[in-house]
């Protein structure tokens, strides 16, 4: 388990350095939500800021926003909907779509995400 975490952290280390293919653009997204059979489906729009990342969703007019920091293949990001905040884990695919974990504060499950990128045409537009 020890050696499990080390690797996790230097894996981490070294994706900060990157950002050939960071995260920024449009996307939509598709997920579930904690301790339900539920499912959403919106919008999510990341922005480069400094050396982080400013995350919106849009899931069914409710806005969420986030705090990001990472690299080319991991982003890790705490949030605030509504009241609640939460913290998540997206890891990127070679189709260039995110995968991603998430929890909320006291929360008991971990849940899924998945962002895909909207049309190329709209990919690097800044929120």
């Amino acid at each position: 388990m020890t050696r499990g975490i080390a690797a996790t952290i230097v894996a981490l280390a070294f994706g900060l350095s990157a950002a050939a293919a960071d995260p920024v653009g449009k996307y939509t997204v598709k997920g579930s939500s904690p301790g339900t059979e539920r499912t959403y489906e919106g919008q999510v729009m990341v922005r480069k800021t400094g050396d982080t990342y400013q995350i919106v969703w849009d899931i069914a007019g409710q806005i969420a926003f986030g705090t990001g920091m990472g690299g080319e293949n991991f982003l890790v990001v705490t949030y605030l909907s509504g009241r609640q905040v939460g913290l998540a884990l997206y890891a990127r695919k070679p189709d260039g779509s995110w995968e991603g974990r998430w929890t909320q504060l006291g929360g008991r499950a971990i849940e899924n995400e998945r962002w895909t990128p909207s049309a190329a045409s709209d990919r690097r537009e800044q929120p």
